[in-house]
């Protein structure tokens, strides 16, 4: 199955369900955390331990962002 990058607003909401819906459907999922906002600080921290326990990869910033996609290029023929 193919890679979303997701980000959005209510991140401790909205984009943890979408993420975590595209992980439970075979998706590789990557968090652009630099295009999310959350409610509250807690709730994000709680959001980000949750999806990365899901095995969604979260990039906190570009080159992070860069990075991921070269290892999903790299794994395609």
């Amino acid at each position: 199955m193919g890679a979303v990058i997701v980000g959005g607003l209510a991140l401790d909401y909205c984009v943890k369900t979408t993420a975590q819906q595209l992980r439970r459907a075979g998706f590789q999922v990557l968090l652009y955390l630099p295009a999310c906002r959350a409610l509250t600080q807690e709730g994000a921290i709680s959001a980000c331990g949750a999806l990365a326990a899901e095995g969604v990869i979260l990039c906190g910033d570009e080159a992070a962002l860069d990075y991921q996609l070269s290892l999903i290029k790299e794994d395609r023929p």
